[in-house]
């Protein structure tokens, strides 16, 4: 199995999403393939004129692919049909920004959830967005779009979601590859207000030729290039491919084992960046170490889980039987976002207004 580096094709077309007939290119050629991923980050920027771009739009998408961006044409032509089906939240969303300055007054709290109850406990508490996952154990892997369609009627604070196929490293294969796009269109299609994911090289540089392509399919929602950051060879170095790429914002402990720890590398960045990418610490953070982290950092946005362990409802328990791995919690213990520590984190916060 290759990695996208390679530039070697499976030979498979990806899964036909939902959505209007479609012709599919059968082309295998990866340099066709190539200059339509080139062609579509050009859309993504405006590069193309008006007159090519709703061709472009139809034609161009990354891997031989017309459903990258008719998915969005489908959304945004049938939006009554989506309706009907369940495939959109009954109430709007909150108006979303892109975010490179920041939360508008004061800091903005983004709490990441893997249920719905988390959800809605997260925006109860006051958190400005919710990055969601499944899987938090793992670091957060891509959820349901069960999940999504439901967290995004329950809750009117953007949602962004996790696009990261595996837990593990992030050096992907082709047909990992070719998961994380399908996902990225089912998510813009299901209401996502944004997307999360990042990818490597072998030796710990940013995947620009991936996270181009990727990019170039998200849009035009703003990117969040999660904790993979902290994984990179040279963060200095790997900030300034990330403002060249595009990506809003980039989540990171600071290379470290937690955002406290990982302090002044945050420093460093938030200067370097200069407002140009948001640097969002996260890691670790809780309300023993967030005024610090914030009054440290210059931050303006922060991320946490702000879990609590609740006991299961089980009557009957049966202690002889793990469903997961034996570092696992234990089922008869759910983790979910509590309500008061969020409150806690946002006070702290604006206190360091002050």
């Amino acid at each position: 199995m290759t990695t996208h580096g390679a530039r070697r094709g499976t030979g498979q077309q990806p899964a036909r999403l939902p959505g209007p007939r479609r012709r599919t290119n059968t082309s295998g050629n990866a340099a066709s393939r190539d200059c339509a991923c080139v062609r579509a980050t050009r859309l993504a920027r405006g590069m193309l004129g008006p007159e090519r771009r709703g061709r472009a739009e139809i034609q161009n998408a990354p891997l031989g692919s017309r459903a990258a961006e008719r998915g969005c044409e489908w959304k945004a032509e049938n939006a009554g049909n989506m309706k009907r089906q369940g495939l959109s939240g009954e109430r709007k969303s909150a108006p979303l920004s892109s975010g490179k300055a920041g939360a508008a007054n004061g800091f903005l709290m983004e709490v990441c959830v893997d249920s719905v109850e988390s959800a809605v406990n997260a925006e109860r508490g006051g958190a400005g967005r919710i990055e969601l996952c499944s899987g938090l154990l793992e670091g957060g892997i891509t959820p349901s779009m069960g999940l999504l369609q439901i967290v995004k009627q329950s809750v009117q604070i953007p949602v962004f979601v996790m696009i990261r196929p595996r837990g593990g490293d992030f050096l992907y294969s082709d047909r990992e590859i070719e998961v994380m796009k399908a996902d990225i269109q089912l998510a813009k299609l299901y209401g996502a207000d944004g997307l999360v994911f990042g990818a490597l090289t072998e030796d710990g540089q940013i995947n620009k030729e991936l996270c181009m392509c990727l990019i170039a399919l998200c849009r035009p929602l703003p990117v969040t290039f999660h904790r993979a950051f902290d994984m990179v060879h040279d963060p200095m170095e790997a900030l300034q491919t990330l403002l060249t790429l595009g990506f809003e914002r980039v989540l990171t402990s600071g290379c470290d084992s937690s955002a406290l720890e990982g302090l002044p590398l945050i420093k460093r960045l938030t200067d370097e960046a200069k407002g140009r990418i948001v640097v969002m610490p996260g890691g670790g953070i809780t309300e023993r170490n967030l005024q610090r982290i914030l009054e440290g950092s210059g931050a303006t946005e922060f991320h946490c889980s702000a879990r609590s362990a609740r006991d299961s409802g089980m009557k009957f328990r049966n202690s002889s039987v793990a469903m997961g791995a034996s570092l696992s919690s234990s089922e008869y213990s759910v983790k979910v976002t509590d309500v008061t520590k969020v409150r806690t984190l946002n006070a702290i916060a604006k206190n360091s207004l002050v």
